[in-house]
């Protein structure tokens, strides 16, 4: 059994180097020969100038999307009780007083 297991490991590691410099090489590409290629291209580029400017992380969103993500963001709200205006995003503070301990006496009767 470990004489047809190492051959199928070695093929297995070697397609995964192969896959992955074909990968890292399509992704280091930057002109785009294709028309269609180039114009997806700048598509997603302009996508990502406006969502690094966008308010919410919406991207032009429409005032349908808007109120949609308004009541699901209020649905979690009253879900997991936060109050109204309340930054469901800001860590809670938490206060732990120190207990008050007895001291121990060392006499004992």
């Amino acid at each position: 059994m470990s004489q047809l297991a190492r051959p199928l490991r070695q093929a297995a590691a070697s397609l995964r180097l192969a896959r992955h410099i074909n990968t890292s090489a399509a992704l280091g590409q930057t002109q785009a020969n294709d028309p269609i290629q180039k114009l997806f291209l700048e598509k997603l580029r302009a996508y990502g100038s406006k969502s690094k400017t966008a308010k919410d992380g919406l991207v032009d969103p429409t005032p349908q999307l808007q109120a949609e993500m308004k009541n699901e963001l209020e649905r979690i709200a009253r879900s997991y009780g936060f109050k109204e205006g309340e930054d469901v995003a800001k860590f809670p503070q938490f206060n732990f007083p120190e207990p008050t301990v007895d001291p121990i006496s060392s006499k004992q009767a």
